[in-house]
């Protein structure tokens, strides 16, 4: 409920016509500056916001490495990433190669309509080596485990 009294700390002056007419401008004046707050910080929101959005709508996941492959035959321990880079960490997540494909960055992957949830594994690090849960003889991708594309 408005009183008639100034919002400010400043003095406030008997209601008459004059000063109402001032108070008024001046919370008018309060009120243009705050929508121009507002305004100054809608461009950053909506970039984060549509960025974030055509990230996750591209469907691509940050690749870790390319071409990893897992032990062969019947070697132990089983899923051991061979040849894995100094970028591989436990956690990340390694898919069969031949279900993803190169995102136009090529620095990322997107699922392919042939992908199951059995395609897609965890790495993790057992005894100093890091293992692909999906098994021997495979030639895997790693992706970064904080995407949510796969």
């Amino acid at each position: 409920m408005n009183d008639g009294k100034s919002i400010d700390k400043t003095e406030t002056q008997p209601i008459t016509e004059s000063s109402s007419i001032s108070e008024a401008q001046s919370l008018d004046l309060k009120r243009r500056r705050l929508i121009r707050g507002a305004a100054g910080l809608a461009p950053v929101i909506l970039t984060l916001r549509s960025g974030s959005a055509s990230a996750f709508a591209s469907g691509c996941a940050p690749l870790v490495q390319k071409d990893a492959t897992t032990n062969t035959g019947s070697t132990t321990p089983i899923g051991e990433i061979t040849n894995a880079n100094g970028a591989v960490k436990a956690s990340d997540k390694c898919v069969i190669q031949e279900k993803v494909q190169m995102c136009a960055d090529q620095l990322s992957v997107s699922k392919k309509d042939t992908l199951l949830p059995a395609d897609i594994g965890g790495v993790t690090l057992e005894n100093n080596k890091l293992i692909c849960s999906l098994g021997n003889d495979k030639t895997i991708a790693i992706v970064s485990a904080t995407t949510s594309v796969f």
